[in-house]
């Protein structure tokens, strides 16, 4: 059993100090009463002056009708393209919880999820991805106090399991070269997973921003980074920014519009002028939006439709519907 010794402090109490770890004040006594011996327990609403240190469970857990948990069914299309042609598609749906810690503090977890791919050659690529999607299934998310995702507080839980996924990826494909690829390439996504996180689609919709209780408004936080499909191998990334372009009583439509880093403009037009230019003329014009449509019920998203389309001179590379749903 995981024990913390709390040592009082100055100006403590029994309710200061059950409300600084988050749970009453009858199971912080009981727990303490329970561990220590005859002479440190507590038996009355004060702290007697000759114990110094509160024997507190760390692995405790609230009953379920205190714990402020919202689940979602979360279902996504997505199409790629070869310039226009229909390539392959697949369609992911997940059920997951949020539960609130506090104002900045999140709990997610997913409780299952289900991949399905047109093509019969992403059969063990899909065993791949959901093997791999594994040390993201329970994630504590920080964010500020517009919403955006600022920090993951249990990364080192994220990077234990990442070794042992490593473990398993052998049993998956006898691709050496792959395999050394996907641990190398992995090594930065597990054990510093914040950029990961918040280049995924589904935590950017499902974080937005924070919803004000009078006027149901999305504030409007940090520039995000999300990953090109099309430039992937390059590494380069967009950024983000929400802007309302509609509102209507709880009905919110949330527009996230891209545009490039003058850093990245050059070296994108070179990527395109070495691989796309002759396929698809001189012209370097490139789009990344997605259009989110949010239901909002006591200041919570109750659901969300949102479509993301990425293209180069009208020409589109991929396409995907998103459908957010509160169970």
């Amino acid at each position: 059993m995981e024990i913390i010794k709390y040592k009082i402090q100055v100006g403590d109490t029994l309710h200061s100090i059950a409300e600084k770890f988050d749970r009453p004040v009858n199971e912080l006594l009981d727990f303490h009463n329970s561990q220590a011996v005859l002479t440190q327990q507590i038996n009355s609403e004060y702290i007697p002056i000759h114990i110094d240190v509160i024997l507190i469970n760390a692995k405790y857990e609230k009953p379920e009708s205190e714990r402020d948990i919202t689940a979602y069914k979360i279902i996504s299309k997505n199409e790629y393209f070869n310039f226009k042609k229909l390539v392959y598609s697949t369609q992911n749906s997940i059920e997951i919880e949020i539960e609130k810690l506090d104002d900045n503090k999140y709990f997610v977890s997913q409780k299952s999820k289900l991949i399905e791919c047109s093509s019969p050659h992403y059969d063990s690529y899909l065993v791949l991805l959901s093997l791999l999607d594994q040390p993201f299934e329970d994630i504590i998310l920080i964010t500020d106090d517009f919403g955006t995702i600022k920090k993951i507080e249990n990364q080192k839980e994220i990077k234990e399991k990442w070794h042992l996924v490593q473990k398993g990826l052998s049993e998956v494909t006898d691709d050496k070269e792959m395999l050394n690829r996907i641990i190398r390439d992995g090594e930065t996504v597990y054990t510093d997973s914040l950029p990961h996180i918040m280049a995924n689609l589904q935590y950017n919709l499902l974080y937005p921003g924070k919803f004000n209780s009078d006027n149901a408004k999305i504030n409007e936080g940090n520039s995000t980074r999300l990953y090109s499909s099309l430039f992937s191998g390059s590494k380069i990334l967009l950024k983000f920014k929400n802007k309302i372009i509609e509102k209507n009583n709880n009905k919110i439509t949330v527009e996230n519009k891209s545009f490039l880093e003058k850093a990245n403009v050059e070296i994108l037009r070179e990527l395109y002028n070495a691989t796309f230019r002759d396929l698809l003329g001189n012209n370097f014009n490139y789009d990344f939006s997605l259009i989110s449509h949010y239901n909002i019920k006591d200041n919570r998203i109750d659901s969300c439709n949102a479509d993301f389309i990425e293209n180069i001179n009208d020409t589109i590379v991929a396409k995907s519907r998103y459908e957010i749903n509160k169970m």
